[in-house]
């Protein structure tokens, strides 16, 4: 099995060279050309492919493979806590493995050995801050206030918010709320303070 990643990003001369394995292929062999850009990549070798397309992992399969690791690594975890970090993943599982890791890794040595996640814990490392940002910014387009908004970003992008994560959560938020505003609030999953605040926003 040969893996070739962000296959997008191949010349036109390697991709040429790829064309021809692919027309032949090996019997003992299986290429799997993975991509986040599939439009980038040529006809004549996308043609020659079968197409998968990945979704993002629901919340709820994320937290149930936390709870796995954290009862194989022996951590005893918040389910709130877990939820906080498969939210924050945006429906990655490793970006939800690795946001675990932090909070095993920075509650252990806060407490030289604690092997126990809480979600106090959880909002501290993870942001809990960015989510009421979220929120703020949420009211600001409500009101059509630019300057409230652009203060809002300013603030977590200086205590140190990812600008890329902060907007796919602006997003993702807006798009719940349009959820809710349709009729559809029981396709989101929100704590029940949570959708309160986003019931008046909708």
């Amino acid at each position: 099995v040969y893996i070739i990643d962000e296959v997008h990003m191949l010349s036109l001369g390697a991709f040429n060279a790829l064309l021809k394995t692919l027309e032949e292929p090996p019997p003992h062999a299986i290429f799997i050309l993975a991509t986040t850009e599939s439009y980038k990549v040529p006809a004549t070798v996308g043609s020659r492919c079968q197409k998968f397309e990945f979704r993002r992992i629901p919340v709820a399969d994320i937290v149930a493979r936390l709870q796995g690791v954290c009862v194989h690594e022996g951590i005893a975890a918040e389910t709130a806590a877990l939820e906080l970090v498969a939210r924050q993943a945006t429906g990655a599982m490793r970006d939800a493995e690795s946001l675990l890791d932090q909070l095993i890794a920075a509650g252990s040595a806060a407490t030289g050995g604690q092997t126990t996640v809480t979600l106090a814990q959880a909002q501290a490392l993870l942001g809990a801050a960015l989510n009421q940002t979220v929120q703020g910014l949420t009211d600001a387009l409500a009101v059509s206030d630019s300057a409230q908004g652009l203060r809002l970003i300013q603030t977590a992008v200086d205590a140190g918010a990812d600008p890329r994560q902060l907007a796919r959560q602006v997003v993702d938020y807006l798009r719940q709320l349009l959820l809710i505003r349709l009729g559809n609030g029981a396709l989101v999953d929100a704590t029940s303070e949570v959708r309160a605040i986003m019931a008046q926003q909708a």
